[in-house]
């Protein structure tokens, strides 16, 4: 019996709970960090239940959770701790969770029923195939080597699919993601990415960029080989390797993200429930990146959060980590000089290092030394990339009877990570010459917030500007109650006191200038925002649209209106192509509440609406029908929520308030994430979030805040 609280995602104890048919249960654990929830995973016709062992409910608080089918999006088989045993959901919503089966079979059975559901939303090109074993998907990383190499996808999106393939993924920090460290310049006021002397040599392992260190490598391997001949497992000898650590550990991850939690309270558990010296934590890049170049024994690459968060280089939780041996404090990531003291910036010239034209062409080489050709055998050998950390499948867990000898294959792991499968078996090619694809995505990037975004706004012309243009061409002057752009950017759409729209072809001015508005359209047989007549009826409702705040919502000619409480409060205009396609939906989310602000996700599939009744609401859009519905509200403010933001691709919504305090709850699912504070702790008037992450506060006086 199976009863989800409304919103799903956890389930309570009910009585009277309905039947529901299990079409397959599976023991399994659910892991989270460090913890590892044992429990049962069953699969309905509808939904996947994952309930939590009851002495596990009891110790810990763990809870029920409820998934629906509907939702998933992606589905993976994994290895988990050496074991081809694991299975990673993604869902529509952003969320991801990661389930240890108790075998293979266990895992492969239920993953094969769950293929055996329609999962409406599963990825275009998700292949339903089964594969036992956890097999490497040698084709479908040849597919996206090619893009990378055509310049259709960027680097940092190339890297991040590659982890993937490799079972490599964020909800298992023994296998978490790893990207290279690419600049080697970290002391300079200023740092020019076309000059390859400010780049690291990605054709060495970090621990052998040093040529002194060569010889000393290979002597020591050819001791331990040596060793290993003569005595083997048995007499205690190990198998030869280079490096004494890996370059990618649950250590190591911990290192880069103790700041952020749920990171520290792994750290923690991981050291006792104290954090480790001062000395050996993450406080400088520059000493960081020295010592990894110089050292043998500590070769750690680093995690995409380097490339694209700067969250985790800030002490914004005030954790107490001690003094260093030479009396400084560490608290924040000391940045190199050519961050300027920002870890915006820091991030953002990551960013372009890791897009610019010499690691494209030479990242082949690195790809060849973590997942292709030179990563075992004796091409790991000759190029000095042989590592102590357990290879993967070189050891199956479940086959290694004596307790005490998988207890130690298991400690290996967590305490000296794991090389991921050979995902490459020949040369990785290199980059094909083109332009790069850092710049496309900068203008794409440049065009949508220009569409979006408030700077947009600056070069439309006035109403009175319109009102002219209305006069000249239609014979008569009019009121302009409202401007609006189409969501594709090339028109113009203008209400009139008349409640006519009318729209116009729009040439968007250059570095701040006006517009020019073309020729008056009066077909629109193929454009959102066609010309044509609003329904009388909407005169009451539209009456005040010139003093309410208004939102576009994705480029279908809906627009999100706000105004007065006793009209309608909030309401959607459906802009049509003809006379019949109006329509004017009421929707009934703050009763008896003003609605002081609207926003839009980016791909217009939701929006957001903030009230003085203290609260958010989120709205979202029924594919078929075209219909608004009631998501779920959002309650974190006492006074006045006066902006709003919204990102799908992100899952976020931000929302401010009259003591400066801005809010962020997941879109999906509601889930408060974090607040924050205006420095100035001025009311709110305006708030945004970018696609990589960067949340911007603007308070009264135009005082704005930035947030990583």
């Amino acid at each position: 019996a199976v009863a989800a609280e409304a919103g799903g995602g956890t389930l309570g104890a009910r009585a009277g709970r309905s039947a529901v048919t299990v079409l397959r249960a599976a023991m399994c654990g659910l892991v989270k960090g460090l913890r590892v929830i044992p429990g049962t995973l069953l699969l309905t016709p509808t939904h996947l239940y994952f309930a939590p062992d009851a002495d596990e409910a009891l110790a810990s608080n763990a809870l029920e959770r409820l998934w629906p089918l509907v939702g998933l999006r992606e589905l993976h088989a994994r290895r988990y701790l050496l074991r081809a045993s694991a299975l990673e959901l993604v869902f529509d919503s952003g969320q991801t969770f990661f389930l240890h089966l108790v075998s293979a079979a266990a895992r492969c059975r239920m993953q094969a029923a769950l293929y055996a559901r329609p999962l409406p939303a599963l990825a275009p090109g998700h292949s339903r195939v089964v594969e036992p074993g956890g097999s490497v998907p040698r084709q479908e990383a040849a597919r996206w080597t090619r893009q990378w190499r055509e310049r259709q996808i960027s680097t940092f999106d190339y890297l991040a699919r590659v982890n993937s393939l490799a079972q490599r993924t964020p909800n298992d920090l023994t296998q978490y993601p790893v990207f290279p460290w690419v600049l080697s310049n970290y002391e300079s006021e200023d740092l020019d990415l076309s000059d390859p002397a400010n780049f690291r040599d990605l054709s060495r392992p970090v621990g052998a960029l040093l040529d002194d260190s060569h010889s000393t490598l290979r002597e020591n391997y050819a001791l331990l080989a040596e060793q290993w001949q003569s005595e083997g497992h048995e007499g205690g000898a190990f198998k030869p390797f280079h490096y004494g650590s890996h370059y990618s550990s649950m250590a190591i991850v911990l290192f880069y993200l103790l700041r952020v939690e749920p990171f520290t309270t792994a750290a923690l558990q991981l050291q006792d429930g104290v954090f480790d010296l001062s000395d050996r934590l993450f406080h400088s890049v520059a000493a960081t990146w020295d010592h990894c170049a110089r050292s043998t024994n500590d070769v750690k690459e680093l995690i995409p959060e380097m490339y694209y968060s700067c969250a985790h280089l800030r002490n914004d939780n005030g954790f107490e980590f001690g003094g260093r041996q030479d009396g400084a404090r560490v608290d924040d990531v000391l940045l190199p000089p050519w961050a300027k003291d920002c870890p915006h910036e820091f991030t953002r010239q990551m960013r372009a290092a890791l897009e610019s034209e010499p690691v494209s062409q030479r990242l082949h080489l690195w790809l060849d030394l973590v997942f292709g050709v030179k990563q075992r055998g004796q091409a790991a050998v000759e190029a000095l990339n042989v590592f102590h950390g357990t290879y993967d499948s070189a050891e199956d867990l479940g086959l290694i009877e004596d307790p005490f000898e998988r207890e130690r294959t298991v400690q290996q792991v967590l305490q000296f990570g794991q090389t991921p499968p050979q995902l490459f078996s020949s040369p990785h090619p290199p980059r094909a010459a083109g332009p790069s694809i850092e710049r496309a995505l900068g203008a794409i990037a440049q065009v949508r917030a220009g569409l979006r975004g408030s700077s947009a706004e600056k070069n439309l012309p006035d109403a009175s500007a319109v009102a002219g243009a209305l006069q000249s061409r239609k014979g008569g002057g009019c009121e302009v109650l409202a401007l609006l752009r189409g969501a594709e950017g090339r028109r113009l759409l203008a209400l009139d006191a008349r409640l006519e729209t009318h729209s116009w072809a729009w040439s968007s001015g250059a570095a701040g200038a006006a517009g020019e508005l073309g020729a008056l359209d009066v077909t629109g047989v193929s454009l959102p925002w066609a010309a044509c007549r609003v329904r009388r009826s909407a005169a009451q409702h539209l009456a005040s649209l010139a003093d309410g705040p208004s939102a576009p919502v994705g480029s279908q000619g809906f627009v999100a209106v706000c105004g007065p409480p006793a009209a309608y409060g909030l309401a959607v205009w459906a802009i049509g192509r003809s006379h019949a396609d109006h329509n004017f939906t009421l929707l009934a989310g703050h009763p008896g509440a003003r609605v002081t602000c609207v926003a839009a996700t980016e791909d217009g599939s939701s929006f957001v609406s903030g009230s003085d009744d203290c609260t958010a609401v989120v709205w979202t859009m029924e594919l078929t029908t075209k219909s608004w519905h009631f998501h779920r509200r959002l309650c974190a403010h006492h006074l006045p929520v006066t902006c709003v933001a919204a990102h799908r691709d992100l899952d976020v919504v931000l929302s401010g308030s009259l003591d400066g305090a801005c809010a962020v709850h997941a879109l999906q699912s509601g889930r408060f994430l974090r607040a924050l504070c205006h420095p100035r702790a001025l009311p709110l008037r305006a708030c945004a979030v970018s696609g990589d992450g960067i949340a911007a506060l603007c308070a009264e006086g135009g005082l704005i805040a930035l947030f990583g």
